[in-house]
């Protein structure tokens, strides 16, 4: 798929274009997987609005997969504030996956937050033994 090469080269105009010909030239409408790999490619790029906007803008509910793209692009730029709330999402759409857990810890981490990065280690714990407790009975 271009935009994932392109996301990973950081040719955010070059998937922009291939994109947009999807839609426009060729008609073909984006699937989630589309949708995914341009919340990536805007998210590793720092252009965290951009690719916060084009998940409000999908015609469908956001999948794990796409706000654990957006997520993993604040940690990478440690945007503190808009992980929360995507971290939130992502703990909402599959709350036995560790991976809003972890990416929203790694972002406390390195924003030097350790107070709140072991709260939230402390709650992933607590939820995955409950979780786990609840399936053993």
């Amino acid at each position: 798929m271009q935009q994932e090469a392109c996301s990973h080269a950081g040719l955010v105009h070059e998937g922009m274009c291939f994109y947009a010909s999807m839609k426009e030239v060729y008609m073909i409408s984006p699937t989630m997987e589309h949708y995914t790999c341009m919340v990536d490619l805007l998210g590793r790029a720092g252009h965290l609005q951009e690719a916060k906007n084009m998940i409000k803008s999908m015609p469908c509910k956001p999948h794990f997969a796409t706000c654990t793209a957006l997520l993993g692009a604040c940690r990478i730029h440690g945007n503190v504030e808009m992980g929360e709330c995507v971290a939130k999402q992502v703990i909402e759409l599959e709350s036995e996956n560790a991976a809003g857990y972890v990416l929203l810890a790694n972002i406390y981490a390195a924003s030097g937050n350790r107070h709140l990065c072991e709260d939230v280690e402390w709650h992933r714990k607590e939820r995955g033994e409950k979780a786990g407790r609840l399936h053993l009975d």
